[in-house]
């Protein structure tokens, strides 16, 4: 099973303020570490409280002022970093074998979802979730590979829950050529295309990490990679939900989602209930699943997959 993910952003923000990603916090998202159950340092935001701290990916938060994880559990510790902003954490850490405590000021932050780098001669996209931000990210990511001469591009969709049908067809129509992305159906059987795309697109071969968690738009971005003939699908089956759901803002601050109709990719071949089967599957064993987020990334079987596929090897 893979560790559940936690950011450390937007504590004070409601759905609709994640799924335009914008939050408060220190700009961190967090693991418990699988060996120690103490609180394992993901990734660092940029820009964020965090990255001006000199907190570090890979850090293992030990205590919160003062009071150690071990003490309290993982899960309560986590929750206790909620802070005003402009109020101080802080943070006992353990960065190899130096104990460090470091004082961060909580802010307004952009929620980062997108981490990349070039691994071989290809470019690696991490996109954690789908939200207005994550257009802007994802484009930084592709001008700065592409820069880079990068062969082909990799897009890690594992863990991916989805987010906002708008972010994902502006991302999709930067990839794919001219057509038709995304089609909904209605309960009375009424379609109507919701997203196309134009002729311009980026002309490099691709590889989409797919999982169980992979889910919602993901399966949109994935299944619409291997609609358009643009790259394959690596890893396991996905989570299976086609459905389009519109978020509501209540009075009261909170919000409501609706399920309002299905909706299909541009094959017209639904995913719901069903999920997408990979082109190549790769199925992690407990232990790496265990270890994935710890080890290098150049260690993923899912990703030497990948690569050996866009080098021709499979």
């Amino acid at each position: 099973r893979v560790p559940r993910t936690y950011s450390w952003n937007n504590w004070t923000a409601d759905r609709s303020d994640s799924l335009m990603g914008i939050g408060s916090g220190l700009g961190i998202t967090v693991i418990k570490h699988p060996d120690t159950q103490a609180i394992y340092v993901l990734h660092i935001y940029e820009d964020s409280p965090a990255e001006a701290a000199g907190i570090q990916k890979g850090d293992i938060i030990t205590a919160i002022d003062g009071v150690t994880v071990s003490s309290v559990g993982y899960n309560e510790a986590v929750n206790s970093i909620a802070r005003e902003i402009g109020e101080n954490v802080s943070l006992s850490l353990l960065r190899g074998e130096s104990e460090l405590v470091i004082n961060v000021i909580t802010s307004d932050i952009t929620i980062q979802t997108v981490f990349y780098k070039k691994i071989s001669n290809y470019g690696y996209i991490e996109i954690t979730s789908f939200n207005s931000e994550t257009v802007k990210q994802f484009e930084n990511a592709v001008i700065a590979l592409t820069e880079a001469g990068v062969e082909g591009l990799i897009f890690d969709l594992r863990g991916n829950g989805g987010g906002t049908v708008d972010s994902v067809g502006k991302i999709l129509d930067i990839l794919v050529p001219e057509g038709d992305v995304m089609y909904v159906r209605y309960k009375d059987g009424a379609e109507s295309v919701m997203l196309s795309s134009d002729s311009e697109h980026i002309e490099l071969p691709m590889a989409v990490l797919t999982d169980g968690n992979t889910a919602s738009a993901s399966e949109l971005f994935a299944a619409t990679i291997r609609d358009f003939g643009k790259g394959v699908l690596v890893g396991t089956t996905t989570y299976g939900k086609g459905v389009m759901q519109n978020t509501y803002s209540l009075l009261d601050g909170a919000s409501a989602v609706f399920t309002v109709a299905e909706f299909l990719p541009h094959s017209k071949v639904s995913f719901n209930a069903e999920g997408l089967v990979p082109d190549i599957e790769v199925v992690l064993s407990d232990e790496e699943l265990k270890y994935r987020y710890l080890n290098p990334i150049e260690s993923d079987r899912v990703i030497i997959s990948a690569i050996e596929w866009l080098d021709g090897e499979q």
